[in-house]
């Protein structure tokens, strides 16, 4: 009987188990209004969007993303892709929590998830604002190949060594950049390289061709700004600016200019 029982009891707990597939994200929710969910780049902490979050203020219900393996994290299973993973399982969220089509805000890696998000799920989601992020890198298999094994071939030490070296020239302000690289560095080595390469493979822009929301792009004022600008422009229903005196962390470097641009894009697309 004993041993009856022990059998239903894990048969039972490999059902749940399977009923509960790893989650891509966790997300923290504050405020109450009109939903916006908010992702990061690469590596990063949902904490990249408080100022973010604080602006918005009263009115709104914000839903911070923080990617699995990433920032302390736990990561997915070995070769379960994070971005194709992330998006449908946030397809599901906002469905599962009746999200009213939320504006969908991405940085980077989370820009280009923002991108696949709103062609994925045209019926759930709502205005999208992409900082500084692609459809399409370009950068080829073998140079993904190349990316992800040299994350991976060194020790904990030069990881951190590789993720600074990184993400330093990413912003205007080091001492703002020194923070998010405190928490970029906690993230799983074996994720944040696979994530790479994921980003490094895809190739969004006919995607970009159907996303039947209004699009925000924000984008950095370096030498990828134009490319970034054409590629937002795929999308049909487009407005593009290129924010002045920043790097790639545009919404750190240039939070009011950001905020300004964010403003007046959510005044002009309001709830339906």
């Amino acid at each position: 009987m004993k041993r009856l029982v022990l059998a239903i009891a894990i048969l039972v707990t490999a059902r749940a188990a399977a009923a509960d597939p790893p989650h891509a994200f966790r997300v923290d929710v504050s405020g109450e209004g009109r939903p916006i969910v908010l992702i990061p780049g690469l590596g990063c902490p949902g904490t990249v969007w408080q100022a973010t979050v604080a602006h918005l203020g009263h009115g709104w219900q914000a839903h911070v993303v923080t990617l699995a393996g990433f920032a302390g994290e736990p990561p997915l299973p070995a070769g379960q892709p994070l971005i194709a993973t992330a998006r449908d399982q946030l397809g599901a969220y906002i469905r599962d929590h009746h999200l009213d089509h939320p504006v969908i805000v991405g940085h980077s890696l989370g820009a280009t998830l923002a991108y696949a998000l709103a062609e994925a799920f045209p019926d759930l989601v709502g205005p999208v604002v992409a900082i500084d992020g692609v459809a399409f890198l370009g950068a080829g298999r073998a140079a993904a190949r190349t990316e992800r094994g040299d994350l991976l071939a060194g020790d904990r030490a030069r990881f951190t060594e590789q993720v600074r070296e990184l993400f330093a020239p990413m912003f205007g302000n080091a001492k703002v950049g020194a923070a998010v690289i405190a928490d970029v560095v906690k993230s799983d080595r074996r994720a944040f390289a696979d994530a790479l390469y994921e980003l490094m493979m895809l190739d969004l822009r006919h995607d970009m061709t159907r996303i039947t929301a209004p699009v925000l792009a924000l984008v950095a004022d370096g030498p990828f700004a134009a490319e970034i600008s054409r590629q937002a422009a795929l999308a049909p229903h487009h407005e593009v600016h290129v924010i002045a005196k920043t790097r790639h962390f545009v919404m750190l470097d240039a939070p009011d200019a950001t905020f300004r641009a964010l403003d007046a894009f959510l005044a002009a697309h309001p709830p339906s």
